[in-house]
Parts: C-alpha cells; structure tokens; sequence
C-alpha cells in the first residue's frame, strides 16, 4: 500500500515538477553566469568558488541520507500495514482482548517512525542552513575584493551594485539546486522500493512453449508430488492422488498436515517440487 500510494507520489512529484525546475535553473545559471563574466571576469570567479564545495557537501549529504530514506519508507510501510490489518480487523482485536497488545505495536513503529525522521530532519536542518551559509559567503567575498576595486579605480559603484544583484540571482537556482537534490533523492528511493516489486519474478511463470487449455472436464491427477517451501521444510512427500470429473474431495488432518498446500497447488500458486499435477493429462506446468 505504502509503495502504491507514498512512493509513486514522490515519483510524481520529481517528474512533474523537479525536472522542470532543475532544467530552468539550469539556464538561468548558464544566462547569469555570462553576464557576471561579462562585467567583471575577476568577480565571476569568486562568485563560482563556492559551488564545488556545495556540490562536494550535496554529495556527502545524499551519500548520508539516501539508507536514512529507505529506513524512514520501510518504517512507514509497516505502520500502513498495522493500520490496514487492525482497523478492519478491530471486531476480532476486541473479541480476543488484544487491543493493549495491538496499541503496544503500534506505538513501537511510530516511535521506529519518529526515531527515523528526526534523523531526517537533524540532517537537513544542518545541510541547507550550511548551503545558505556558503553562498552568503561568496557574496561577501565579492563585496571585499568588489571594494577593494573600487578603492583602486580599477571598478565602479554602479557595476559592482549590479554585480552583486546578479550575483544573488546566480545563487538563488544554486540554492535550489542544493535543496533539490532532497527532492530527487526522496524520489530516487521511493523508485528503487517500487521496481523492487516491479522487477521481482513470480516463483511460478509460464513455460516458453506453454499452450492454452481447450474446454476442461476436471480430472485431476498426482504423480508421486513433493512440495518443500523455500525454508527447506518440506510439506507433501511422494503424494498419489486422483479427482475424477464431478468427484467431490475432502481434506481432513491436523494443522499443517498440508491440506491448503496441496490446495494451492491445483490452483498453481506453486510447483511441486518433485513430481507432476495432471488435468485432463495436461502438465499444469506446461499451460
């Protein structure tokens, strides 16, 4: 459910608007950037010092931040699924008397959440003041040497007023930038959780030279079937069975003698381990 509906909402979002805006800021770096060149070479130069020392700190701040995503999704996640198991289940949590224990539950994940997103917060509300910081830096730099041209003649009061209104242009999609890169990582993440599920391959898939099944009678057949789950416990051994056409069966045995397995597995929801399943003496691996 988180993946379905947080995950591809963060997705959305990148793609509608972090795009849009990463390329317009783009742009405008590049247009102001000619034009800080074009007033004054010198000043451009330290106006663009900064900018490897946000770009190395956004890398160190992703590096740092992307695992703390995935924590702060997965604790999410699990607290959706308390959520949507309890709520509509709550007749049978009171009839059974566990609504302390269900309540403990989900305080624990919510405090799992809230542990997860305060280390959220303590990184970001460290990285972007630092990024402002940095860029409040470089202007000041711009107005010492700006000053210091000023005094010498080499530069007037008016070009360097208009270079420092450009020079906050030029940091503004800096700044942006910096601050998208929460954006696109949160995106990022929510990507990787929903093509882990996108790209995960069903235990049971059609053979390459499956055939489709004509009209069905019903005759069901066990050839000698095995079946163990994935643990190694293994569940059916060596099973002979036959269901004629109209035949009603009935399973009876003790909890985990194998009865829904053996279910399961008419319906193909595994493959037998060992063994085939017949019906109509058709293989129903090969359908």
């Amino acid at each position: 459910m988180s993946r379905v509906m947080s995950d591809t909402s963060r997705v959305q979002f990148f793609l509608t608007w972090g795009i849009q805006q990463f390329f317009m800021d783009i742009m405008i770096l590049i247009f102001v950037a000619i034009i800080l060149f074009t007033m004054s070479w010198q000043l451009a130069i330290i106006v663009l010092m900064p900018t490897p020392v946000l770009v190395i700190g956004t890398k160190l701040f992703s590096k740092k931040i992307h695992g703390i995503y995935h924590k702060a999704w997965r604790r999410w996640a699990d607290l959706s699924a308390i959520l949507a198991d309890t709520v509509p289940g709550v007749t049978v949590v009171k009839a059974f008397s566990q609504e302390r224990k269900e309540i403990n539950k989900f305080n624990r994940k919510t405090h799992e959440l809230y542990e997860v997103n305060v280390k959220i917060s303590f990184l970001e509300g460290i990285f972007f003041p630092l990024v402002g910081f940095v860029m409040t830096l470089g202007a000041v730099s711009v107005w010492w040497f700006g000053g210091r041209q000023i005094l010498s003649g080499t530069l007037t009061l008016g070009v360097l007023t208009a270079f420092i209104s450009y020079t906050w242009r030029f940091y503004e999609p800096v700044g942006r930038l910096s601050n998208m890169s929460s954006v696109l990582l949160r995106a990022a993440t929510s990507a990787e959780r929903i093509f882990e599920v996108l790209d995960t391959r069903p235990e049971v898939h059609d053979s390459p030279n499956a055939i489709s099944l004509p009209p069905l009678k019903g005759h069901i057949k066990f050839h000698n079937v095995s079946f163990a789950y994935e643990s190694g416990e293994t569940v059916l051994r060596n099973i002979n069975l036959e269901i004629k056409p109209g035949q009603k069966v009935g399973l009876v045995g003790p909890s985990g003698a194998g009865k829904t397995t053996l279910a399961k597995l008419i319906l193909r929801f595994y493959d037998p381990t060992e063994g085939k399943i017949t019906i109509d003496g058709y293989d129903l691996r090969e359908v």
